[in-house]
């Protein structure tokens, strides 16, 4: 739908502009700027550390969180991932640079609730699923999860809420998802 709307709206209002020509030697040119190769080596590293090679995935993570990605959250996320499988102890520092970007997506704080509460620091996981909610306003595809940190938290007063707004989206299988998410 969104492609359709985008074409619709190019066509009104930039039928008579002209395109320019897309080829090889731009795309070859976006390939060779670090950025691009950055984020081909967090996606590669993604894959090794899939597949088990925690030590190779750690070198392209590393690599992905250098020069004008340094502070780029799916590279700086990918580190994150990357030593808390080697359980090195500076994937906290990764998590909180992510945490810190001025717009920190929603997976960092789905991260830093789940180690808050492996430390057993219930209020501050609590304090990461409020601050997601705040920032984002509750996406429906974050109530469950919110719901079973507000359950491991003991704020059982925050899932009533969550689970009328997954009742107001109107879909039943997502809604049957969140009453699970509450052990219902």
């Amino acid at each position: 739908a969104r492609k359709a709307d985008v074409i619709q709206y190019l066509g009104a209002f930039y039928r008579t502009s002209p395109r320019p020509a897309l080829g090889a030697a731009q795309w070859d040119q976006q390939r060779a700027m670090p950025t691009f190769s950055h984020y081909a080596a967090a996606a590669k590293a993604r894959m090794l550390m899939e597949s088990g090679q925690i030590d190779q995935a750690a070198k392209l993570a590393m690599q992905s969180i250098s020069g004008p990605t340094a502070n780029h959250t799916y590279p700086r996320l990918t580190m994150y991932e990357v030593t808390k499988r080697q359980g090195a102890a500076s994937a906290a520092t990764h998590l909180d640079a992510i945490l810190r970007a001025p717009s920190p997506p929603i997976a960092g704080y789905r991260y830093a609730a789940a180690d808050a509460i492996k430390t057993n620091s219930l209020p501050g996981a609590a304090g990461f699923v409020d601050e997601a909610n705040r920032r984002y306003d509750t996406p429906v595809s974050f109530i469950p999860e919110a719901i079973r940190f507000y359950q491991q938290t003991g704020n059982s007063e925050k899932i009533q809420p969550l689970l009328m707004r997954c009742l107001m989206a109107g879909d039943k299988a997502t809604y049957a998802v969140c009453q699970s998410a509450a052990g219902g």
